[in-house]
C-alpha cells in the first residue's frame, strides 16, 4: 500500500502538460510542467500573482504551485522527477523579492539524486522571470520624448551626444520599447565609451535586445536605478557564455568553417567584453574571456582577463552584501569562491 502511494506521489511531481500553466521562468506554455517545485501560500484575499496556479484554501489561506517547465527545470534521468539546482533557489528568492506578503519556497516534488554538473553550470545562469514580460503594467511603455516622425535610421556611431543616443534607442526597433529610464542609466555609464558601439552591436547580434524589454519592472519597483544594469550584464554575459561554449565544441570539430567559427568567436568575444564594460563588477564574463583567449592561444590576454577577474572578486568580498535588500545582491557572496577557483585554475594553466 506504502509502495503503491508512494508512486502515485512521484506520478504527481514529474514534469506534466497543464492547460493554461506558463513556465515562471521562460513563459513557455507548450512544455510539460513541474507543479511541485516552487509553491505558494498567501492570504486568500490577495490578487493571485501572474502564473501562479491556486491548489487549496484554508482558514483565509491560499496554496498553490508555480510552473517550472521541462526546459528550466529538466528530469533526473534515474527517477524523471525534476532536479533543483541552486538555479532554481535563486529564482525562489527572486519571487520572494517580487511579491511581498507571499510565501514562496522550493517544494517537495524533486529529485534526491546528486547531480554535480547540472549544479555547478547552475551557478552560472542567470535568473529571469516571465511573470510580467512587458515590464511592470504589462504593456510597453510610451513612447519617450526622443522620439520623432523625422527621425531617420543611422548607424549607432554617428550619434554624438547624449540626445542623439537617446534618439536613436527611442527610434530603432527593439529597442524603442526598452524604459527610457533603463536607456537613461545605459547612456549615463556608457556614453564616451567605445565599447557603447560594441554593446549595441553585440546585443543584437546575440538577440537579447527583447530580455531588456523585461527590466522595465526594475524601475517600476524602484530599484532600476541600482539593480538594471547588474540584470543587463548578466543577460549580455550569460549569451556571451553560450557563443564561447559553441565556439569551443565547433573548434573541436574541425569541420566547421572559419566564417562561422569566426562569428561564434566575435559574439561571444563582443557580448563578454561589453557586459563588464556594463557592470565591471560582473566577473562570470572575465572567466569567459579568459577561456576564449586561451582556446585562440591568447595567453597573455587570457592572464590579463584572469587577473582583472580576481582583482573583481577581492573588490566584491570587501562589499557589503548583507545590507542590501536586494537578494540577488545580497546573496551575491556565496558564488565568488567558485568564480575565484575557475579563474585561479586557468591562470596556472597558462604559467609556463
Amino acid at each position: 500500500m506504502l509502495d503503491t502511494l508512494r508512486d502515485l506521489l512521484a506520478q504527481d511531481y514529474k514534469h506534466k502538460h497543464v492547460d493554461d500553466a506558463r513556465c515562471i521562468t521562460c513563459g513557455r506554455s507548450d512544455l510539460p510542467v513541474a507543479l511541485h517545485v516552487i509553491e505558494f501560500y498567501q492570504p486568500e484575499s490577495a490578487q493571485l500573482p501572474p502564473l501562479f496556479v491556486p491548489m487549496s484554501a484554508s482558514r483565509g489561506t491560499l496554496r498553490g504551485s508555480i510552473p517550472v517547465c521541462s526546459a528550466c527545470c529538466p528530469p533526473c534521468g534515474t527517477c524523471l522527477l525534476p532536479v533543483v539546482t541552486p538555479w532554481i533557489r535563486r529564482v525562489v528568492a527572486a519571487l520572494v523579492a517580487q511579491h511581498s506578503g507571499v510565501g514562496v519556497s522550493v517544494g517537495n516534488g524533486y529529485c534526491r539524486h546528486v547531480h554535480v554538473m547540472a549544479d555547478l553550470r547552475s551557478l552560472f545562469r542567470p535568473v529571469r522571470l516571465a511573470s510580467r514580460p512587458l515590464g511592470g503594467s504589462g504593456k510597453p511603455p510610451g513612447p519617450s520624448a526622443a522620439v520623432s516622425t523625422k527621425w531617420r535610421a543611422r548607424p549607432f556611431h554617428h550619434n554624438k551626444s547624449r540626445d542623439d543616443e537617446a534618439q536613436w534607442f527611442a527610434n530603432a526597433p527593439g529597442w524603442n520599447l526598452i524604459d527610457s529610464r533603463l536607456i537613461a542609466v545605459l547612456i549615463d555609464r556608457l556614453h564616451g565609451n567605445p565599447m557603447f558601439e560594441v554593446f549595441v552591436h553585440a546585443s543584437q547580434d546575440c538577440d537579447v535586445v527583447s530580455k531588456y524589454v523585461d527590466l522595465n519592472a526594475l524601475f517600476d519597483r524602484g530599484v532600476g536605478e541600482v539593480a538594471a544594469l547588474p540584470r543587463v550584464a548578466a543577460i549580455l554575459g550569460a549569451s556571451g557564455a553560450e557563443h564561447c561554449v559553441k565556439f569551443s565544441e565547433l573548434l573541436k570539430s574541425k569541420s566547421t568553417s572559419e566564417k562561422v567559427l569566426g562569428r561564434f568567436y566575435e559574439n561571444a568575444l563582443n557580448a563578454c567584453q561589453a557586459s563588464v564594460h556594463v557592470e565591471p563588477n560582473y566577473v562570470l564574463s572575465y572567466v569567459h574571456l579568459a577561456v576564449l583567449r586561451s582556446m585562440v592561444n591568447q595567453g597573455a590576454d587570457a592572464l590579463a582577463f584572469c587577473s582583472k577577474g580576481l582583482e573583481a572578486v577581492a573588490r566584491l568580498r570587501r562589499a557589503p552584501f548583507h545590507r542590501s535588500e536586494l537578494p540577488a545582491i545580497k546573496n551575491a557572496g556565496q558564488d565568488l569562491d567558485e568564480i575565484e577557483r575557475r579563474l585561479m585554475s586557468i591562470k596556472a594553466s597558462l604559467r609556463p
